[in-house]
């Protein structure tokens, strides 16, 4: 069933599950900061790229659970909520 015809506890338990899905993206995002405190794993992985692809899909995923634009003088805009990126601001 597509998601704009879901209703009641599939779409609540739908919703739930794709916030965990942020939730753990978010919790990876974190993990990997840690990880690159103590070793830069450029050698076998672009750090700014993969963690600006999980970024990309956590503010997918945001735009799912809350699909309210931010509207601005350049027109609408989605922005994920930066104090759940961890250290997204490098």
């Amino acid at each position: 069933m597509a998601l704009e015809r879901a209703e009641g506890e599939d779409l609540s338990v739908a919703m739930g599950h794709y916030a965990r899905a942020r939730s753990l993206i978010l919790a990876a995002l974190g993990e990997f900061d840690q990880g690159y405190k103590l070793a830069d794993p450029k050698v076998i992985l672009d750090a700014k790229h993969w963690r600006n692809s999980l970024i990309d899909r956590a503010q997918e995923l945001e735009r799912l659970l809350d699909p309210q634009p931010r509207v601005s003088r350049r027109g609408m805009k989605y922005k994920a909520d930066t104090r759940l990126l961890n250290e997204a601001k490098k």
